[in-house]
């Protein structure tokens, strides 16, 4: 099919972990104007999506991996955002490169994404971080900064053919809101576990 401006579409990044653990980073994206077909979306995600990671090369415990994306178009449906069409697979480039013993599954550093409406946020957890990457839960080295850098290029849009795709919050009342900022969050939190083994 092709792509279309206002058209939405979901990337649930899947993460390897130690122990067999596997963890999803799920983005959504916007057609804000223009035209691509969906293999050149999903040419053209698998660099932007490689894009991002390696900003946190350093960061990330080396028995870490991204694994294949699942790309799928949303639409709202009366209360809930919904899968309409299972457009493809990607398999972002991406090699972690910290030797230092890895914090628990369940710990990861994380940004918020801003939007026009305040009570509308996005979070992304930055998953596999090793122990040297933080002192007392505080972040510490350039960790910070390579996660604004992920920010930064979160917030690029990408550019498939004519189309331009942008990072989007899928708001619970059906709207799309595209991000106006973004925050480093220096504190390394603890996330919920949604199954074992899947998921943190």
């Amino acid at each position: 099919m092709t792509v279309v401006s206002g058209d939405i579409f979901r990337v649930a990044q899947h993460i390897t972990m130690p122990e067999q653990v596997d963890a999803y980073n799920v983005i959504a994206l916007l057609c804000t104007t223009g035209t691509c077909t969906d293999e050149q979306l999903l040419t053209n995600l698998e660099a932007w999506i490689s894009t991002l990671y390696v900003n946190l090369q350093a960061e990330i415990h080396d028995q870490v991996d991204l694994a294949e994306g699942r790309v799928a178009r949303m639409e709202w449906q009366t209360t809930e955002w919904i899968v309409t069409e299972i457009i493809g697979t990607i398999l972002p480039t991406f090699v972690a490169a910290n030797a230092d013993e890895m914090l628990p599954h369940a710990v990861s550093p994380y940004v918020t994404m801003d939007t026009a409406a305040p009570t509308r946020k996005g979070k992304v957890k930055l998953l596999g971080f090793s122990e040297d990457m933080q002192s007392d839960s505080i972040l510490v080295g350039g960790a910070a900064g390579h996660m604004a850098d992920f920010i930064t290029d979160l917030r690029t849009a990408l550019s498939a053919s004519s189309a331009l795709l942008s990072y989007c919050v899928l708001g619970d009342d059906g709207t799309p809101r595209l991000s106006t900022a973004g925050t480093v969050r220096g504190i390394v939190g603890s996330q919920r576990q949604r199954r074992p083994g899947i998921g943190i």
